[in-house]
């Protein structure tokens, strides 16, 4: 009897009356036991509060939120006359005591899928006509599917999907708390990371291949968008391109600089660097790739491309060649390339080790400033426009 009271919150009110009221209440109440009557279906209520954003982690496309679920349903071995125990017409118990519906977060990501009253602490409030309300809070793990293909200028659209996971809507309906569709978001805490672009729900009737019932579902879609893809303009994209950008300018200076080579290996190493930084941002199984990836990758190419075309001209460069270069090489390079980048005949360096060079060294050197100088407006231009396509928002 003293755990009986116990249970209860009293407001005020005589406790020999709450006493009274739980015993004839609940003497030969069976928790287990659906409350229908008469064949009827059972109306549940459903609704949900978001009250915080904890994290939504892309890595491992999940969202963790903190919701307060709103529940309404009707119990009629609940009911009692209030003029019968002190005018007294609702009482708190804790839903442990009491039937309650067995709704779950299908798309539940923690493996916690059932909607505790969280330790008992999160009483029901039972009303005299057997009217219930409970609003339990919870966090929970959603799977969320990401879409990173425009990051950080990305929008995420993530499902809640709640619904009984044993009763078929023969059984027990659900029906929107108080008619609101979608999420309230009256207590909600803003986040840092992610703003809210859209919240919607829609009630949905499921038709699975072992039953010909359906079972009624609420789903809430919350759609986010980046707080601040600035952070990211600055941190990731800017210096990825201006390291991009460096690999063209390899091509002007001379070959046989040794300032060409650390230029071009501290540009790929940084490249390198900022493609594990992306990488331990997205998930390892993607759609469609960030296109901040493809940027990188194609920067990393371009640069080993251009180390390995300045290794080969920088070794030409210092070979004191006997014989002239074949004169396809001469008239394509020197003379059409030469004229578009204005090689001229002082281009071809200085002797090499103080000896007089040969003509046909100076002529391989200027095939070779000719080269290196159309290959700078190669990689500008394809830079560019890799830049552009991917880059532009």
């Amino acid at each position: 009897m003293l755990l009986a009271v116990s249970l209860l919150q009293v407001d005020g009110q005589d406790v020999s009356q709450y006493q009274r009221l739980f015993q004839d209440l609940f003497s030969n109440y069976d928790r287990r036991i659906l409350p229908r009557k008469d064949q009827k279906t059972v109306q549940i209520q459903f609704g949900a509060a978001l009250i915080k954003i904890n994290e939504l982690s892309e890595r491992q496309q999940m969202l963790h939120v903190n919701l307060w679920l709103r529940m309404h349903w009707n119990d009629f071995r609940l009911v009692w006359t209030p003029a019968d125990y002190g005018n007294t017409s609702v009482f708190r118990v804790p839903a442990d005591n009491i039937w309650y519906p067995d709704l779950v977060l299908y798309n539940d990501a923690s493996g916690g899928f059932a909607i505790p009253s969280v330790n008992g602490n999160a009483h029901a409030l039972v009303y005299s006509d057997g009217s219930v309300l409970w609003i339990p809070p919870k966090q929970f793990q959603v799977m969320c599917e990401i879409e990173t293909s425009r990051f950080p200028h990305d929008r995420h659209t993530c499902s809640m999907k709640f619904g009984s996971w044993t009763y078929s809507g023969d059984l027990l309906n659900m029906t929107y708390y108080e008619g609101r569709e979608d999420l309230d978001l009256s207590d909600y805490s803003a986040n840092d990371d992610w703003e809210i672009v859209a919240s919607t729900g829609r009630r949905f009737d499921k038709f699975y291949p072992c039953c010909v019932e359906p079972y009624p579902d609420i789903t809430y879609n919350l759609t986010l968008k980046r707080t601040n893809p600035d952070f990211y303009v600055t941190s990731i994209f800017l210096p990825s391109v201006i390291l991009t950008f460096i690999v063209p300018f390899l091509f002007l200076i001379r070959p046989d600089r040794y300032e060409k080579s650390i230029l071009g290996i501290g540009a790929t190493l940084g490249l390198l660097f900022l493609l594990k930084i992306s990488l331990d941002i997205f998930p390892s199984a993607m759609k469609k790739t960030p296109v901040i990836l493809m940027f990188q990758a194609g920067g990393l190419f371009l640069a080993g491309i251009g180390l390995l075309i300045t290794h080969i001209h920088g070794n030409l460069w210092i070979s004191n060649f006997k014989n002239s270069p074949p004169n396809c090489l001469t008239s394509l390079c020197v003379q059409c390339f030469g004229r578009i980048t204005c090689v001229g005949a002082d281009d071809d360096g200085e002797p090499l080790n103080g000896e007089q060079k040969s003509a046909a060294a100076s002529e391989w050197r200027l095939l070779i400033a000719a080269c290196n100088r159309f290959l700078f407006i190669v990689f500008i231009v394809l830079i560019t426009v890799l830049a552009f396509i991917l880059l532009t928002p």
